[in-house]
């Protein structure tokens, strides 16, 4: 019976071998140890004879069975992969491409690694050999892993649980930030949008109106031009009716001996979070685009879009003499405070002359005197402009509704002379069903050269909304269908 042997490495029941060999292999393990023979005392008797002794043939396994070329092949394949990943997240800016590079990057490295494996168990190994090639390839994979891990940083975070979203502002929270009287002029959030060029703006506070009796029976029947061609144009351009609307401020650049403005700007904020799906016809027909990580619709006239600028404030831009690429990069990415960038009278006009309560109005400067008097009931029972109009420089008009209903308004002229003969003028004018105004003259401001002449209409709502009922439009043939 063959004596039984315990192998010095793991300890296991080996059989002694029924040949004297030199060494003998561990069936469990795989190690080879020397092989001495026992005397009946149990002492080893010295090593046998040297004999023409070999290993038995190692078992057969799926790394020893495959050929070493075949894993040169994957090694090489591996490091394909590798480059390739590394070569397009240099080079791409495809969204999608980028997306696939980090897993191109990591069947790459398990291919590196397989073919290694494959390589070095194509013949038996040692535990101490085996136990030194597992910790470099530890190694080999902190090495990877890392690189993976910096390749990766933004698709993981994009995965990333989101805690609660903030919630939006809502109208009562922005109504507390708002002194009493609701917003002054130059305070609209709207205002900070557009552009710095524009030499007139038209500011509408929905809200505030909705909260007036007066106001709400004014946007009922938005008969002054700047309330109308606000509303007109918003619901047209972006299918929002008013009530989901908080304020509107609309600007234009009017360049002299030009009918029409060569831009047209409406800034819309709502009262709470749109949603694009409910957009009106013209936007829904047109396909959006990303542009800096917002949705632009593009719309059917040249160098039109609309811009979904944040949650509640769109911006709707027209050019009549820019394509739509260059409309992109004019889009503003954050919005200025206030009137910040507007002209200096400009700015005094908005602050200065529309006092709080002042909830629809319009400033303007070197515009058309036929835009002027589009917006005044003073026409002098002509469809002529009048004279005294020509002169002014710039001016601030609206519509006060704080305690009564009034349109007011402060005109700058030239010079005195021009200034004396538009209020010659004003005071002359008998207004159907309500009269005369109340015309006085006025210091210019801080910033402002010129002669001030300031007037009041003012009657109950019904009458002054008959007197505000005009022919006139103030961009004729902007926007429209």
């Amino acid at each position: 019976m063959p004596e039984v042997l315990t192998c010095p490495y793991c300890n296991a029941q080996v059989p002694g071998p029924e040949v004297p060999r030199a060494r003998i292999p561990c069936p469990r393990c795989g190690e080879t140890f020397p092989y001495r023979l026992l005397t009946s005392e149990g002492i080893a008797a010295g090593p046998p004879p040297p004999s023409p002794l070999v290993d038995p043939a190692p078992s057969p396994s799926l790394l020893r069975a495959t050929p070493a070329h075949r894993a040169v092949e994957i090694g090489i394949l591996g490091g394909l992969f590798i480059l390739i990943s590394l070569i397009l997240r240099a080079v791409s800016r495809d969204n999608g491409i980028l997306m696939g590079v980090p897993f191109l990057f990591l069947l790459g490295g398990i291919c590196l690694f397989a073919s290694v494996w494959l390589w070095y168990f194509r013949e038996r190994r040692s535990n101490q050999a085996t136990g030194l090639f597992i910790v470099g390839n530890m190694v080999l994979v902190a090495l990877l892993v890392l690189p993976y891990a910096l390749l990766t940083v933004d698709f993981r975070r994009s995965r990333d649980p989101r805690g609660k979203e903030p919630e939006p502002e809502s109208p009562a929270k922005d109504r507390a930030k708002t002194p009493p009287g609701g917003y002054a002029a130059a305070e609209l959030p709207a205002l900070g949008w557009l552009p710095a060029d524009n030499n007139i703006v038209i500011g509408i506070h929905l809200a505030d109106l909705r909260r007036d009796k007066a106001g709400e029976a004014f946007l009922k029947d938005p008969s002054w031009e700047p309330l109308r061609e606000a509303l007109t144009r918003v619901e047209h351009l972006t299918g929002l009716k008013p009530e989901t609307i908080d304020h509107i401020a609309l600007g234009a650049q009017l360049l002299p001996g030009l009918p029409v403005p060569l831009e047209f700007t409406a800034v819309v904020r709502t009262s709470e979070p749109y949603n694009p799906k409910s957009f009106g016809a013209v936007l829904a027909e047109r396909k959006p685009m990303l542009h800096e990580g917002r949705l632009l619709y593009p719309l059917p006239f040249t160098g039109g879009g609309v811009w979904c600028a944040d949650q509640r404030t769109l911006l709707v831009r027209v050019s009549l003499g820019s394509p739509f690429e260059q409309l992109k990069k004019t889009l503003p990415l954050t919005p200025r405070t206030g009137t910040e960038g507007l002209t200096a009278p400009l700015c005094e006009a908005i602050e200065k002359r529309l006092p709080r309560g002042t909830f629809v109005w319009m400033a303007g400067q070197s515009v058309p005197a036929e835009m002027l008097a589009a917006v005044l009931p003073f026409a002098d029972g002509t469809k002529s402009t009048p004279a005294p109009l020509k002169g002014v420089k710039t001016f601030a008009v609206g519509l006060a509704f704080q305690p009564d209903v009034a349109l007011i308004g402060d005109l700058e002229c030239a010079d005195p002379k021009a200034a004396a003969a538009l209020q010659t003028f004003l005071e002359g004018q008998k207004v159907e069903g309500i009269g005369a105004p109340k015309v006085v003259r006025a210091p210019g401001g801080a910033n402002i050269t010129g002669a001030w002449v300031s007037f009041q209409l003012r009657a109950n709502p019904d009458a002054l909304r008959q007197a505000l009922r005009t022919g006139g439009k103030l961009f004729p043939g902007v926007g429209q269908p």
